[in-house]
């Protein structure tokens, strides 16, 4: 009896995809400077809190309102529309420069079983335990499975050629001990 797998996946690795870890790249950031923004009014009630205590308001207030323009400089080149897509590009492009050469147009056909994954390519082969996941993130194109060390994987919704995206999300979430996400 021939055991199939619970999903298969066929992607291409193309400018596309390069562009969509470049759209969550930044997302990613973005998320990132909304904490360093709470952090930052921490550190203002901190200093406001010193600066009762110590009695010295003006060297508080100077200190205070250096990290505040600080602020305010970083968020204005974040929301700059120039500035996202001129990074968005700088990424995508890092990103080609360091494919292997042949990389960029091959395709890797993913496989998920009920214990395992497997990958497998013109260049390698191999299987990943499930345990390995540490986060996965749903967009509306697709997933980002995070695994071992930082290393990021993408799933087009489009690319199943066996199982579906609805339930993908749902066996993921069980494997990965509910790490997975909406990242709409």
């Amino acid at each position: 009896m021939k055991v199939e797998p619970l999903f298969c996946i066929r992607m291409v690795l193309d400018d596309s995809v390069l562009r969509e870890y470049a759209a969550r790249n930044l997302q990613a950031d973005s998320d990132g400077f909304k904490r360093m923004k709470f952090k930052m009014a921490g550190f203002l009630i901190a200093l406001l809190v010193i600066g009762i205590l110590t009695r010295d308001p003006g060297r508080t207030l100077l200190t205070g309102g250096i990290a505040v323009a600080a602020l305010i400089a970083l968020e204005r080149k974040q929301r700059s529309q120039k500035g996202r897509r001129e990074e968005f590009e700088r990424q995508v492009n890092w990103m080609k420069q360091h494919l292997a050469p042949g990389e960029l147009g091959s395709e890797t056909v993913y496989c998920f079983w009920e214990q395992e994954m497997t990958w497998e390519n013109e260049r390698s082969r191999g299987k990943l335990d499930y345990s390995s996941i540490q986060n996965v993130v749903e967009t509306e194109q697709g997933f980002f499975v995070t695994v071992e060390k930082a290393r990021r994987l993408f799933f087009w919704k489009t690319a199943f050629t066996a199982g579906d995206s609805q339930g993908f999300r749902e066996f993921l979430e069980q494997r990965s001990s509910g790490a997975a996400r909406d990242g709409r």
